[in-house]
């Protein structure tokens, strides 16, 4: 079961598809009807709307907390929390499960790194994160971070060329090399996946290196 306050005073979800509310601070409640007999577990009141989530992948919106709309979510996995980020609303649930919707109406798996099921999602500088089972917590950058990549440090050695990047965490990049400041080369993606905030990263040169070489990193998506 959930609660959860919105303009126009409290909503409460449960068992059967159960949906009450009430204008009172909760001194009573008038039942409304949600169009489900699922399980609803979370409803919260997210930018405009509130977004109810719940058994075999039910996801129903109200603007008013009277009428509910039910939207086809594409999955069937038990959704446990919601959450809104930079236009964009997110659901997670069970198995890993992680969709994303910029209308609420329209939705889209996201696919996660985890089959581990996901009970709480929660926004934190620009990122989503969620929490399950066992201890996972996983995270997407979802509003990019715009702080310059810095090639901290560089070494050439044994056919090898050895980089110390450093940025924020969850900041991906690419490495370029030009060896007239003209036309450019682009590496594999990069990702900062330590909390520090460093990456070391090591290539190797080839056999027909070029004696002089210039190097630029370049945010990705």
């Amino acid at each position: 079961m959930s609660v959860a306050s919105f303009p126009s005073g409290l909503v409460a979800v449960g068992d059967d598809g159960a949906l009450i509310t009430s204008a009172n601070q909760g001194t009573s409640w008038t039942q409304r009807t949600s169009g489900t007999t699922n399980w609803l577990s979370q409803v919260r009141w997210l930018n405009d709307r509130l977004v109810a989530v719940g058994e075999n992948g039910t996801i129903l919106t109200s603007f008013n907390g009277t009428q509910w709309r039910t939207n086809a979510s594409g999955t069937t996995a038990w959704l446990n929390a919601a959450e809104y980020v930079e236009g964009a609303w997110f659901v997670v649930g069970n198995q890993g499960t992680v969709l994303g919707s910029p209308d609420t109406t329209n939705w889209y798996s996201f696919g996660t790194l985890t089959k581990k099921s996901l009970y709480g999602a929660a926004l934190h500088e620009g990122q989503l994160v969620a929490v399950g089972t066992e201890g996972v917590i996983v995270r997407s950058q979802l509003v990019p971070d715009f702080t310059p990549i810095q090639i901290a440090g560089f070494s050439r050695a044994s056919g090898m060329n050895v980089f110390l990047f450093t940025g924020t965490p969850d900041q991906r990049f690419t490495l370029e090399s030009s060896t007239n400041l003209t036309h450019w080369s682009e590496e594999p993606l990069l990702e900062f996946l330590d909390s520090t905030g460093t990456l070391l990263w090591a290539t190797e040169t080839g056999t027909n290196a070029p004696p002089t070489q210039f190097y630029r990193t370049r945010l990705g998506p």
